[in-house]
């Protein structure tokens, strides 16, 4: 009854350019390996062929699986595999020889200890990732569950054909989606299969916000450079110049990764963002559109230089958009001293403007200024010849 899961399996796993298949047989001992490869209708064949037979060498099967990925793969791939039984763990494999009681009821039961123990093996060691299911009504859902849990999968358990096919059809899906060299999202649960987003759910982040400090006459201002332009390249690099006078508050880079992930970002030759630096599978990882860059590395009054690469691993960089930009917030001045006396109000006014309109077109901010003025009343007469002046700053 498994055999039109399995084939499923193979059809819709290589369905995705470059991924490949690779079959264990196994009972009381493992029976036979058929290599990674991409022949459908060998794979296919293969499956057909099996039967029944033995007792239930749980680690038997994942120690040649792994071997073999291992032995036949390389570290740009991502790995996995999918262990069916539809029994109880009955063989001891000297490759893991446990003494402990790694499914915790009490007692060492080494065939399900050196199930669970080559499952974290095969994660461990080999980067494999380890699904599990459960066929039938006699299965040892215990040792199934936490090799799923070590081995960094799932676990999944079918009573009847229909289910299994569409247990295999989900974990086929998962994988050739986490092949791609994109991101992809799934929600998937067996229990709550219509997940959803309510609008007064929320993430909470605590924090201590870092209040730039400003001098007299001084105000922030949002600065966001051209578009890198160009092509894609590896990596792609943008140029940026922060106008003279400026004090830099913060900076960072806006990264249009579509479906890759941002992995690298240099500011000025240093390093200041760098995925691979977590020792794990991208697809693990979040990706941010927008990369915060230190403003002490932001030269003010000269050019800054900007690389980015994305990809969908360490070994598999893709380029950098040429849409890609940088977005800093620097602090100017924004106030203009004394003048002379006017003929009046409109006049001193106007003045006021054309010098600030001046002063921060220094820092290629534009728009128009507009002028808000107080008037102030009720001032005692003063006794001799008197000067009063006011000034406003915003």
């Amino acid at each position: 009854m498994a055999r039109p899961a399995g084939k499923e399996f193979v059809s819709i796993v290589l369905n995705v350019s470059g991924n490949r298949v690779g079959l264990v047989n196994y009972s009381s001992s493992t029976r036979g390996t058929t290599p990674l490869g991409n022949n459908s209708e060998m794979l296919k064949s293969v499956i057909d062929s099996y039967t029944a037979s033995g007792w239930t060498c749980i680690c038997c099967g994942v120690n040649s699986a792994s071997s073999m990925i291992n032995s036949q793969s390389n570290t740009s791939r991502r790995k996995s595999m999918l262990v069916m039984s539809d029994g109880q763990a009955t063989e001891e494999c000297s490759q893991q020889g446990t003494t402990g009681d790694l499914n915790g009821d009490g007692h060492a039961d080494w065939p399900e200890d050196d199930a669970i123990q080559s499952a974290c093996d095969a994660k461990n060691n080999r980067n494999i990732t380890v699904y599990t299911v459960g066929f039938g009504t006699d299965v040892d859902t215990n040792t199934l569950q936490l090799m799923a849990d070590c081995g960094g999968g799932r676990f999944f358990n079918a009573t009847n054909m229909t289910e299994l096919l569409d247990v295999y059809k989900v974990i086929a899906s998962e994988i050739s989606n986490m092949s791609y060299d994109v991101q992809t999202i799934e929600v998937l649960s067996e229990n709550s299969p219509n997940m959803v987003l309510f609008p007064d759910s929320y993430i909470k982040i605590d924090y201590i916000p870092q209040n730039p400090s400003y001098t007299y006459g001084e105000i922030s201002q949002n600065f966001e450079t051209p578009m890198f332009g160009g092509s894609v390249e590896s990596p792609k690099t943008g140029n940026f110049t922060v106008p003279n006078g400026t004090s830099i508050i913060s900076s960072r880079l806006i990264s249009y990764s579509g479906k890759y992930w941002t992995s690298v970002v240099e500011l000025n030759s240093q390093n200041v963002y760098n995925l691979s630096a977590y020792n794990t599978e991208f697809y693990d990882l979040g990706d941010p559109y927008s990369v915060i860059m230190p403003a002490s590395l932001v030269n003010a009054g000269n050019e800054n230089t900007v690389s980015v690469d994305t990809g969908s691993g360490e070994n598999n960089m893709t380029g950098g958009s040429p849409d890609s930009k940088v977005i800093y917030t620097a602090s100017i001045k924004s106030s203009v001293g004394y003048a002379g006396v006017f003929y009046d109000e409109d006049e001193a006014k106007e003045d006021a403007k054309e010098r600030l309109q001046g002063l921060i077109a220094n820092y290629s901010v534009t728009g128009d200024i507009t002028v808000d003025s107080t008037n102030a009343a009720g001032i005692r007469y003063l006794w001799g010849p008197t000067e009063f002046k006011i000034a406003v700053w915003r």
